[in-house]
């Protein structure tokens, strides 16, 4: 593991995402600080509770 994480503290950052995702806080909810705990809080989150088709702007409408 990256950073010295351990598959334990992995598993629960990917836990409270999927919560906090199910129970519809937003995802500014996360309470790690950048890195390998942050990345699996949303990736979990996400899952949970993906963004509506259309919310999501890749070029700021620049085209």
């Amino acid at each position: 593991m990256s950073e010295g994480v351990s598959r334990v503290a992995l598993g629960a950052a990917r836990t409270a995402g999927r919560a906090t995702g199910q129970a519809g806080e937003p995802i500014t909810a996360c309470p790690y600080p950048a890195g390998p705990l942050r990345f699996a809080f949303i990736d979990a989150y996400l899952q949970a509770a993906p963004p509506a088709a259309g919310t999501v702007s890749y070029d700021d409408g620049q085209e």
